[in-house]
């Protein structure tokens, strides 16, 4: 799995996340490495919601990587 930028990072959470919410938990859990059920209950987030969404998150990354967007 590829280490993402913030600015990329932005790039796709825009795209698959609706909530401003469920943004900030994923970016806290992928960025600032705290646990899963930290980030859920400082953005309020539903147990295993988040859970969920890095896991959409982690495929959309390793699919742009498949495609060749992250260069060596």
């Amino acid at each position: 799995m590829k280490k993402v930028d913030r600015e990329t990072y932005k790039i796709i959470a825009d795209y698959i996340f609706k909530r401003e919410d469920i943004r900030q938990a994923v970016e806290m859990f992928v960025f600032e490495e705290v646990t899963l059920y930290k980030a859920e209950i400082e953005c309020k987030v539903t147990s295993n919601t988040l859970y969920r969404y890095v896991k959409l998150y982690n495929s959309h990354v390793e699919h742009l990587d498949n495609l060749g967007y992250f260069k060596d």
